[in-house]
């Protein structure tokens, strides 16, 4: 069964317009939603607006004068999902504290799935650590989310446990960009940080970004679909 799923950053702590970020949801036709930067009231109303049946909120930091941020999954299927700390030694309401959600959605055949978000102004090899703690954490078939770099070590490791970039197999190796490196969003992202990685488990059938033009408004980044279904005799 083919599934439709859509990774975005929602830059929660700059306020978030539900009905907005709902219909560009609807557009894409989301049947699992997985987001980052989004506070727990946050997630709450989108569900409520989406009509979501199953959602799990994680949290990842809480900056004392701004409400609780962390990821979250929705779907219209069953899941399972549990939150795992990925950095070190960084305290529960600093912002450099990253986390990983780990679960399994009915809708994509029990596959595991990892929605995270990867350190960011910091050297690269803490990335590669924290994508080291996700693999050796989990059997992971899908990995999505805010990876904070186009290159790196980080995405070398994802490449070399023999996952696949879902977007460049949809597109005969083309790049894609998701975010932006400079406010003016007047012009297109011209920075790729968004990914979706997937395992031999997993077969990609299309793949498509939303339009900037219209997510510029809702968040510094855009959001990513792809449309997965299991391989044929996978293991789940």
């Amino acid at each position: 069964m083919a599934t439709r799923l859509v990774t975005w950053n929602l830059q929660g702590n700059a306020g978030l317009q539900v009905k907005a970020v709902a219909d560009v949801v609807r557009e894409l036709a989301a049947d699992v939603l997985c987001l980052q930067e989004v506070q727990w009231a946050q997630y709450r109303a989108l569900r409520h607006e989406l009509v979501y049946e199953f959602g799990h909120w994680s949290f990842k930091h809480w900056p004392l004068r701004r409400p609780p941020e962390g990821h979250a999954v929705l779907s219209g299927a069953a899941l399972r999902v549990e939150a795992r700390t990925i950095s070190r030694r960084v305290p529960p309401w600093h912002w450099e504290r990253r986390i990983a959600q780990i679960g399994r959605v009915e809708s994509l055949s029990g596959l595991v799935l990892v929605n995270t978000h990867l350190g960011s102004g910091r050297p690269a090899v803490e990335r590669a650590e924290q994508i080291a703690r996700v693999l050796g954490r989990a059997r992971a078939d899908i990995v999505v989310g805010d990876l904070n770099e186009a290159s790196g070590a980080a995405i070398d490791a994802l490449g070399g446990a023999g996952l696949r970039d879902a977007w460049a197999e949809a597109h005969g190796g083309a790049e894609c960009a998701t975010n932006w490196s400079q406010s003016d969003r007047s012009l297109p992202p011209d920075q790729r940080l968004d990914w979706v990685w997937v395992s031999p488990a997993v077969r990609v059938l299309d793949a498509q970004l939303g339009d900037w033009r219209v997510t510029a408004p809702l968040s510094d980044h855009v959001p990513l679909a792809v449309t997965l279904e299991a391989a044929t005799g996978a293991a789940t």
